[in-house]
């Protein structure tokens, strides 16, 4: 996109371009002065095609920071002005090939009046290059936005800057990932692993390839048993599967079988055989929680305290004949949910790579801070595990896997989960982030973040993020701050776990918490009035904040609390700018896997109900009440699903959730704490119909459950398909529940019943 021509950015520019290089000193590199330059770009005529881009990336990029073309040449100029890229061009100056850089560390360096931009192949020069026109404040915000500074002279001070990566392995997958802008944007920012996309092709060799610890026999970084099994070519016997509650199943493997070795071992030879580039074969169990319990299995499981024990008694036993076959090759294993605590007696073979997941965490706080329950055991697993093995790669989790687009504050906590990692010798790391949903949540800002955190291990978090909002939202970057510290300040260091999966009762989102959100991403529109671009930022960070008011509606202490902060609330406005972000950042989902256009649709018919009504559509059942007792929970305003969202006639709203045919579906609404006062009693309705094709189905329950009520199952009521009518909608009375916090209420079809609404009444009190 073209560069931004902003006062502000200019200065952020020149104040990285001193935080950098200093002052320029006598003996600085000129390298462009008042719009000429001397210089030329030498690379090697024979060099890898990693190279000649690393020249082309630099020739572009200076063109567009000061209107001067820099000519590339294959041999040193007479006159000795140079950026001399890659060893091979070098070594007339007496830069030799450094092995300790490895793949990708590499050399910034003066000598003379050139400088030598030099590493490891594949992807060191590149690298430098990149790490270059960082330096002289490039900065590639996201696939498609970047920003680069103008400025007629560039001078160099004199510079010697070794660089070798920490992790050896960096990647990330968000859907803005998977397309060449995607894969251009990763190598910028020294991502390396491509988010498993194939190394093949012209594209790839021209970004250095990848980290490649995929393949076709393996699948993906944790889960390849069935995968590996099925590329040997050997048949399941009974013997083969796991014994779990004295029954063999085919969740998992055997790990004591003979069968079971010989197969995977032989497929996992054969793969690294074919393959020199890859790093390892993944050994790994599947997601489910079928390990085997068979004698032999169970009796290592004892010996070692751990269900890793079967786990690594296997893998052992692979990277043992690996070894024999191909010295030096590694295969890898999972430590994940089951077989995540480490082995007491056991040692990981020097050829194993644990792949660790924290699926467990609590992502909200840094993981070294011990802060919850969940990151003090993640924290002793992770030590455990650094005492055994000898190298540990991480997959890590990153954003709302249930609402992509509400506020989710764990930040803050990137830079410092990356050096808590490095500190346990992990020397690679994986984050899953939001991969099938496009512009979730603070995307753009998640994606540098991780990125530049995993390129510089101890690199400050705060100074990160500070660096991306300035540069990103430019005027409107104080606000947006501001927005982030309130939200992360409300969620508590103890109490709430904010893991991959966060619901609408989080404490984040409590009324007061969104009133001032609001008062603040106005601030933030306000500043970023009449540049279109900063415009188009700072609508799609408030995305979150409209979408928790949707949720809640107008009627709830949410909405009303906006309203006393910043005055009315135009619904029709929200949902149309809502709209427009969501085609701008080519929003396609609102959670995994829930589309996004049911959430639209629904969003603007909603607005204009309200907007034409003044107040919240109700249900005929509710007409003429007194609606301050009452609170009413529309379908589509329940945690999800929007697969089940459907336009049905005679709801209240227009919209009720339906089961799909023949499939039996629940949505669920983990109660905020504003839908009711803990301790008191309410009574609980549904308006359901059936639906006219309902078939065999038409039932439906609804229950409110509750972790720390062991007898939740008495506050539910089923409804048989012969008590729903098909051609009217009903009220049922549900229960009266005595609500406590962390209630939920589940409603639950079978495929036939549509659900309109629930209301929630205040009992009356017993004198």
């Amino acid at each position: 996109m073209a560069r931004i021509q902003d006062a502000f950015l200019v200065l952020m520019s020149a104040a990285c371009c001193a935080t950098s290089f200093g002052h320029a000193s006598e003996s600085g590199l000129v390298v462009v002065q008042a719009g000429h330059s001397e210089y030329s770009i030498v690379v090697d005529k024979d060099a890898i095609p990693s190279e000649h881009f690393a020249a082309e990336e630099l020739v572009t990029h200076l063109q567009q920071m000061t209107g001067v073309t820099v000519p590339v040449q294959n041999v040193m100029p007479g006159n000795g002005k140079a950026i001399v890229l890659g060893f091979t061009a070098a070594s007339p100056l007496g830069v030799l090939p450094d092995a300790s850089l490895g793949k990708e560390g590499f050399l910034l360096k003066q000598i003379g009046s050139s400088l030598v931009i030099a590493g490891g192949r594949p992807r060191g020069t590149l690298y430098g290059v990149y790490s270059f026109l960082d330096r002289l404040g490039v900065r590639w915000w996201t696939p498609t936005e970047r920003y680069v500074p103008t400025q007629k002279t560039v001078v160099l001070p004199a510079l010697d800057v070794r660089d070798v990566p920490a992790l050896y392995y960096r990647d990330m997958m968000y859907r803005e990932s998977f397309s060449p802008a995607g894969r251009l944007w990763s190598a910028r920012n020294r991502q390396n692993g491509m988010a498993w996309e194939d190394k093949a092709g012209e594209e790839l060799q021209r970004l250095g390839g990848r980290c490649v610890l995929t393949c076709s026999v393996s699948g993906n970084i944790v889960h390849s048993y069935h995968q590996l099994l099925s590329a040997s070519g050997v048949a399941m016997k009974e013997d083969m599967k796991a014994l779990k509650k004295g029954k063999r199943n085919a969740g998992q493997p055997c790990l004591s079988s003979p069968d079971v070795l010989a197969a995977i071992t032989k497929v996992t030879i054969a793969a690294l055989r074919a393959d020199p580039d890859l790093e390892f074969v993944e050994i790994g169990q599947e997601d489910n929680d079928n390990f085997c319990e068979c004698p032999s299995c169970a009796a290592i499981d004892a010996q070692e305290d751990s269900h890793a024990g079967q786990v690594i008694h296997f893998v052992n036993q692979v990277a043992e004949a690996v070894d024999r076959e191909l010295p030096g090759r590694r295969v890898s294993t999972a430590a994940y949910t089951w077989s995540r605590t480490p082995p007491k007696r056991l040692k990981v073979r020097d050829n194993v790579n644990i792949t660790l997941c924290s699926i467990e965490c609590d992502l909200g706080h840094p993981l070294g801070s011990g802060a919850s329950v969940e990151n003090k055991k993640f924290r002793a697993d992770i030590e455990g595990w650094g005492k055994i093995a000898k190298s540990l790669l991480i997959w890590h989790y990153s954003g709302n896997r249930d609402h992509y687009l509400m506020p989710n504050p764990d930040w803050f906590t990137f830079a410092p989960d990356v050096q808590f990692y490095c500190d346990n010798q992990v020397r690679g790391l994986f984050v899953q982030g939001t991969h099938v949903g496009s512009g979730t949540e603070f995307s753009p800002l998640r994606m540098w973040v991780w990125a530049r955190a995993m390129a510089n291990p101890r690199a400050d978090g705060r100074a990160l993020i500070a660096e991306f909002v300035n540069g990103y939202y430019g005027p409107a970057a104080q606000p947006i701050m501001q927005y982030m510290d309130l939200i992360a300040a409300a969620n508590p260091d103890t109490g709430y776990h904010l893991g991959r999966r966060a619901f609408l009762d989080a404490p984040f989102l409590k009324p007061e918490v969104m009133a001032e959100a609001e008062s603040l991403l106005r601030s933030a529109e306000a500043k970023a009035k009449g540049n279109a671009e900063f415009e188009r930022r700072v609508r799609h960070a408030r995305l979150p904040l409209t979408y928790v008011l949707f949720k809640r509606g107008p009627g709830s202490k949410t909405w009303a609390a906006v309203e006393r902060k910043v005055g009315h609330l135009d619904a029709p406005a929200l949902a149309s700018d809502f709209a427009k972000s969501a085609k701008e950042y080519s929003i396609n989902l609102v959670g995994d896997p829930e589309d996004v256009q049911p959430w639209l649709d629904w969003m603007k018919d909603y607005a204009q109900c309200v907007s034409d009504k003044q107040a919240p559509p109700v249900p005929p059942e509710l007409v003429g009440q007194d609606l301050s007792r009452i609170r009413l929970i529309q379908a589509c305003q329940m945690d999800g699903r929007s697969r089940y969202w459907k336009r049905v006639t005679g709801a209240s709203d227009g919209w009720a959730v339906e089961p799909m045919k023949g499939i039996s579906g629940d949505v669920i609404h983990p109660s905020p704490v504003e839908d009711y006062e803990a301790g008191k009693s309410y009574r609980i309705f549904a308006r359901v119909k059936r639906t006219t094709d309902a078939g065999a189905g038409g039932g439906f329950s609804v229950a409110v459950f509750n972790k720390q009520d062991p007898l939740w199952w008495k506050t539910r009521r089923i409804v048989k398909k012969e008590e729903v009518a098909s051609s009217a909608w009903i009220g049922y009375e549900i229960c009266t529940r005595t609500f406590i916090p962390g209630d939920t209420i589940s409603f639950e079809g079978d495929g036939g019943a549509c659900l309109d609404c629930l209301w929630l009444v205040e009992a009356e009190r017993k004198p």
